[in-house]
This record gives structure tokens, sequence and C-alpha cells, in this order.
């Protein structure tokens, strides 16, 4: 089982409609998580979060915690997002004010969002402190192995950026 957000170009089913969406973009300035979605003629382009029951034909919970998903099944990914027990290298200040890059085990994952005031995107947790996908330099993950691209990486996940600090696209 892994934590998963929805991105551009997935294919999402949401409960009570077996028709599927294509996601478009996700979008914080709603009071819950969102995603714009192609949608024909007279149906609402924002899903929430709450409703997807399937990304890309694989069953997924929403976590209200976390407001990310679980997925229950093997769902491909170009980047996989870091998960519980992962190590990942961030950039960050140490008590004396200067800049370091420290590895730190991954606790949790959580997406921020309006309700929350400005948007801090898509934070990995340690013990301590949360760091925003911007903060992540490497990932050495705890399953499995991966080639971690910085650049690839953040424009893969670049909705879930923190709001104001996006790198181009």
């Amino acid at each position: 089982m892994a934590f998963i957000v929805p991105v551009a170009g997935d294919r999402i089913t949401v409960v009570d409609n077996e028709s599927p969406f294509i996601v478009s973009s996700y979008t914080n300035m709603k009071q819950e998580p969102a995603v714009y979605v192609d949608a024909h003629e007279g149906e609402n382009n924002i899903v929430y979060f709450y409703d997807i029951s399937e990304i890309n034909d694989v069953k997924v919970d929403f976590n209200r915690n976390s407001k990310t998903f679980e997925s229950l099944g093997m769902l491909k990914r170009r980047f996989n997002l870091p998960q519980p027990g992962d190590t990942i290298t961030v950039h960050r200040k140490t008590p004396d004010g200067e800049m370091e890059d420290a590895e730190v085990i991954v606790k949790s994952i959580k997406l921020h969002n309006k309700a929350e005031g400005i948007s801090r995107g898509l934070v990995v947790c340690d013990e301590e402190t949360c760091y925003d996908l911007l903060s992540i330099k490497g990932i050495d993950r705890r399953t499995g192995s991966e080639k971690f691209d910085l650049k690839k990486f953040q424009k893969y996940y670049f909705d879930y950026l923190p709001y104001g600090k996006k790198t181009q696209k």
C-alpha cells in the first residue's frame, strides 16, 4: 500500500459514476482537496478527493488525515512520493540559521489546501518537522529502487508544490 495523489493525465473514477475523467490539474483553492478534470458538457469540472474511488483503474481509499490516497493495488508512477520509512535528503535551516543538507526518515505525508490558509502544498514529515517538495533533494527508498531526478520529480508533482514558490513548468 502506498500513499499517492492524482496527477495530470491520470484517469479517475468517482463514486456513483462509471465514466472516467482525465485529471488536468490539482487545485488547492478549494476548502477540500480537489482536481480539475476534463468534463463533458453540463458536468462539473471539479472532483473532490473524497469522491474518487479509482485512479488509473486501481482502487484507492481517501485518507482523511493525510488528505492523500492509499493505493489498494499496484499503481505505476514515473516518480513515487516519499513513503513512510523512506529516507529523504532535505535542505533545511539549522538552529543557528545556516542551511544544511540532512537525511531524515519519513514518518508521514500530508496535503495542505485553502482550509489551512496559504497552501504549503504536499509536505513530507519526520518526527519533528514537515518539508515541502522543494526541500527534497534526494530519496532513498526503504523498499525498491527508483532513480531520483530532482527537476523531473518537481515537474511531475508541480501542482503540489508550495503556493507562490512553484518552479517553471
